[in-house]
């Protein structure tokens, strides 16, 4: 058959699975659990005589062990732990490959695992917690028992690496590393199932019993997939602190050991039993209090906390931010400099008429002093709310208007319009002009009109003189079809005579081109 036999040797590393197995007897805690449990499962196989067209689980093969673990902290744990199981491969399971058909090998080995490593809870805070994910790495010895067949072989190339694997007294304790991933499950108190998968990687080509005849260039390994069943000692500790009852004052609620199990809520280092300010981290020199600004006054009792200040002034500093003689914490007014007879605000006088605000019945209009700094804004002794003109000069007896103009006043003033033309037409807004004219005219039946026409020095005086009487005469014609008697208007047209500007120029001649009113008695 051309089997290899197995030879037993004490292991080289004794020391170090004798350390594996002690690790977690040397670690200490207030109340770290102790866990210990047995596991089943399988294993299976990646190497020389495994799949090569991608990760097959088969073959798998049975495994059992038991592991020891000790709790460091509630969401990390070490573990050591027992694993024997044995891994197969066969090239006969891969018929399509006619290179491992004519190859023919096939193995089983015996694998002994101990393992010392550890275990990361990192949703775990608290021991009931029901379901918790867990990875796990670390170094392991590996002890090996390999039974490798080569007499099926047809090939030639390879019979001198067999010869060699099956004359070389190969090594059969080797260090690697195992690391997976996998859950816990709480059962009912004390009690786990957990579940988990990963892979073993012993640093050797050997775990198949085949290397030189193979590819002694690649490493071996398998993975496993485990149940489990556990059972968690721990003494009781009702706050979950990690201290047990019988040595924790505060036994109901969770604290830390430096105050052998009572809480320091802020971790200012002040037990919360002696803080008088258990939710802020402190000083000891006020309790457990906390003072931002270093004056020794308490946050609560400072009025300034983020300014040192004295006792005398509430933990204020002095202060006059205005510069106006008095101090902030008095100043009513802090920032804008005031009087002291208005607690530090200001004399204010919004409107700038000299009149302060609390004595200004216009507050925010300018005014004078004779109407309680309300304005007047013509100047004529009459305020504006009670004058019916308030932008005209007026009298007391008109209500603040001018008194009403004469009717040769009226008429100076329509004298001194005119109505232009342009084009041969004149401005629409000569007639309002003109309607103003015949409305004077039709209240005043003394009066009487005369337009006198003109025009630019553009064309012949015949022609001028003839534009100039027909613009005329179209306010005549105006004024009649109005209701004004003919007799008391009149025309004439004097042509380029008498021009109020300059012929050379486009604006000259259009001031030149003109009828001017004039109104009579």
């Amino acid at each position: 058959m051309g089997q290899k036999s197995f030879k037993y040797h004490i292991p080289k590393k004794l020391f170090f699975l004798l350390f594996i197995c002690l690790v977690p007897l040397l670690t200490t805690g207030q109340n770290n659990h102790w866990e210990i449990g047995v596991s089943g499962g399988g294993s299976t196989y990646f190497g020389d005589v495994a799949s090569t067209s991608g990760f097959a689980l088969e073959p798998a093969k049975s495994g059992f062990g038991f592991f020891l673990k000790k709790e460091l902290a509630p969401f990390f744990s070490l573990k050591t732990s027992f694993l024997s199981t044995s891994l197969t491969g066969d090239d006969y399971l891969y018929p399509d490959n006619v290179d491992r058909l004519n190859r023919g090998f096939f193995f089983d080995t015996k694998v002994v695992e101990v393992a010392l490593s550890t275990e990361w809870e990192p949703f775990k805070k608290k021991d009931d917690h029901r379901f918790s994910p867990t990875v796990f790495l670390g170094p392991a010895v590996f002890i090996i028992d390999p039974e490798a067949n080569f007499d099926r072989n047809k090939l030639d190339g390879i019979k001198e690496g067999i010869i060699q694997d099956q004359t070389t007294d190969y090594p059969r304790t080797f260090f690697g590393f195992i690391g997976g991933a996998g859950f816990n499950l709480r059962l009912t108190s004390g009690f786990y199932l957990n579940a988990s998968a990963g892979l073993r990687v012993p640093f050797t080509d050997y775990l198949d019993g085949i290397s030189a005849a193979a590819n002694p260039e690649q490493d071996d390994w398998y993975g496993a997939a485990l149940v489990s069943l556990s059972y968690r000692m721990s003494r009781k500790d009702d706050d979950g602190d990690g201290i047990v009852n019988k040595k924790d004052r505060c036994p109901e609620v969770a604290g830390v050991l430096a105050f052998e199990g009572c809480p320091d809520t802020d971790l200012d280092g002040i037990e919360d039993l002696v803080d008088e300010c258990p939710l802020e981290p402190g000083v000891p020199e006020l309790f457990g209090c906390p003072d931002s600004d270093g004056d020794g006054i308490t946050d609560k009792s400072d009025r300034c906390p983020v300014e040192a200040g004295s006792p005398l002034n509430h933990g204020c500093p002095y202060k006059d931010s205005d510069g106006d003689g008095i101090d902030d914490m008095q100043d009513e007014c802090p920032f804008v400099a005031g009087t002291e007879a208005l607690k530090g605000c200001p004399e204010i006088d919004t409107d700038g008429d000299g009149i302060l605000d609390d004595d200004d019945a216009c507050p925010e209009i300018f005014g004078v002093t004779i109407f309680n700094g309300c304005p007047d804004s013509d100047g004529d002794g009459i305020e504006d709310s009670k004058d019916d003109c308030p932008d005209q000069f007026g009298l007391y007896e008109h209500k603040g208007c001018p008194p009403p103009l004469s009717p040769r006043e009226i008429a100076g003033l329509i004298n001194s319009r005119h109505i232009y033309y342009e084009n041969g037409k004149y401005y629409p807004v000569s007639n309002q002009l003109l309607d103003e004219v015949a409305d004077f005219l039709k209240e005043h039946s003394s009066f009487k009109v005369k337009f006198n026409g003109y025009s630019d020095a553009g064309g012949k005086r015949d022609t001028n003189k003839y534009i100039s009487r027909k613009r005329a005469k179209n306010c005549y014609y105006y004024l009649t079809e109005k209701g004004i008697s003919s007799s008391r208007v009149s025309y004439y047209g004097y042509g380029e005579r008498d021009p109020v500007a300059t012929n050379k120029t486009e604006a000259g001649r259009r001031l030149n081109r003109r009828v001017e009113i004039y109104l009579y008695e």
